[in-house]
């Protein structure tokens, strides 16, 4: 399989080569360098020996290309392209924004049909390669085939319109019309080889010949009424057959060879019967009736060999334009997706700086009420602080002071007023005992604890002719 492609590419490469090393013998360029100066030579030399080493550089490449498993290509796509749904399931759980979310599913979705599409291509083109239809290969084509469909009208349920818009427009291209009427061509070889296969088990042993021969040897009507059976079930396969949209010319000729070679068998029978009939020897009759089936069975073969629909050449650039279709409505989505996230940054950004906004204005005002307040708070202090010094340098004076508010400022305030009062009273009283003190007509002797003489009044010296300082203590 790829015989044609790995050829192509065999002439290619050759052809490059030769090319390179035409380049680097060229007598021109011994010519160039001897017109070049010095330093024009150095530059030449040097370009040309980045080329002998860059024609070293892909003659390994190459070796190690050929030296790999075909299949690591495509295990390694499936491998990435599995890792890559992981991870955008991963984004999508973690994505907010809905729209969003349907964005990645609808990535994920067209990428599952991709990786169906890229393994379709390579069935398909393994297929066109052999000679032989393979129905295995087709068997594995159907599910491939089912499971796209079944993908594609998944998408078609849950994608955004606009994305659901551009796959349908892909699936409607002459491209794609074009893929899916090569799908149906091997759809109908497939329906014609299981029906030539049907045929050649109802051929062989146990089938037509073999009730051929055992009525020439033993002349036994079962035999007779088998072939007969057989005969007519092997004449409706042919009808089937010949009934298909899409057989060649020479599937055409196949039928039209086996339909000879059963009518055939069928007059040979009618003449083994009637030879039977007159008594004539198995060894006489089976001298007139020997058939050869190499025609029948090149024909069968024929049928099981068709000429591809598409070569494997177009069908591969046919497949391979369908498939970067698909990266171009996957790179659409991822736009799309990147789209929503700069505008969700956006949205957010907006969002920090409203925050940071609404921030600085409640710092604002709270650095302003909180000088406010402090300001009515010292000023509150201050006057109670005021009134008190007042107070204690003029222990007459006679202060109002105001209450604001009803916090503890305020309380104090209040209690500062009452002792206030108090210190009024207290003080109005004391100047009234003083004045008693002073003016009273009879000698008035104040002692401490210990009955120590600490004050007399004015009427005390009159009356002992003492004064206080003589007597205190």
């Amino acid at each position: 399989d790829g015989k044609c492609f790995a050829d192509s590419l065999q002439v290619q490469q050759q052809r490059v080569s030769a090319q390179i090393t035409a380049l680097q013998n060229s007598p021109h360029l011994l010519q160039l360098t001897e017109q070049l100066s010095s330093a024009a030579q150095h530059l030449l030399q040097t370009k040309l020996e980045a080329l002998r080493l860059g024609k070293q550089a892909l003659e390994n490449n190459r070796r190690e290309l050929l030296s790999r498993n075909e299949s690591d290509a495509l295990n390694f796509y499936s491998d990435f392209n599995y890792e890559l749904l992981l991870g955008i399931a991963n984004l999508q759980s973690l994505s907010s924004n809905v729209q969003q979310a349907r964005a990645y599913a609808d990535l994920a979705a067209l990428l599952r049909i991709q990786e169906l599409a890229v393994r379709e291509r390579g069935l398909i083109n393994g297929m066109l390669l052999k000679r032989q239809f393979d129905t295995d290969s087709y068997e594995q084509l159907l599910a491939l085939i089912t499971e796209q469909d079944q993908s594609i009208d998944l998408f078609r349920a849950s994608a955004i319109a606009e994305h659901k818009q551009r796959l349908e427009a892909m699936l409607l291209d002459s491209k794609s019309q074009t893929l899916n009427n090569v799908r149906e061509q091997l759809r109908q070889q497939d329906a014609i080889t299981r029906q030539a296969h049907k045929f050649s088990s109802q051929l062989g042993y146990g089938g037509l010949l073999h009730e051929f021969k055992n009525f020439l040897l033993r002349g036994e009507s079962r035999y007779q009424q088998g072939f007969y059976s057989k005969l007519e079930s092997l004449e409706q396969i042919l009808n089937k057959l010949s009934s298909n949209r899409v057989l060649s010319n020479t599937q055409q000729q196949a039928i039209a060879q086996i339909e000879d070679k059963l009518n055939e068998y069928r007059h040979k029978m009618q003449l083994i019967a009637s030879m039977q009939s007159r008594g004539a020897k198995v060894k006489e009759i089976d001298s007139l009736v020997q058939i050869s089936d190499d025609q029948m069975l090149n024909a069968l073969k024929a049928l099981t060999q068709p000429k591809p629909p598409v070569t494997p050449e177009v069908w591969w650039q046919l497949a391979s334009e369908r498939i970067r279709q698909m990266d171009a409505i996957a790179d659409s989505i991822s736009d799309d997706i990147l789209n929503l996230s700069n505008a969700q940054r956006a949205q957010s950004l907006r969002l920090i700086a409203l925050y940071l906004l609404s921030a600085a204005v409640t710092i604002g005002l709270l650095l302003f009420l909180g000088r406010a307040l402090s300001h009515n708070l010292l000023r509150r202090i201050y006057a109670i602080a005021n009134n008190m010094r007042l107070m204690t340098k003029d222990p007459n004076l006679d202060l109002d002071i105001k209450v604001e508010g009803k916090d503890e400022l305020a309380d104090m305030a209040k209690a500062l007023g009452q002792m206030l009062n108090e210190r009024q009273k207290s003080y109005q009283q004391l100047k009234q005992a003083a004045a008693v003190f002073d003016y009273s007509g009879e000698g008035i002797v104040i002692t401490d604890a210990n009955n120590r003489i600490e004050l007399v009044n004015p009427a005390f010296s009159r009356i002992t002719g003492y004064k206080l300082e003589e007597v205190k203590g």
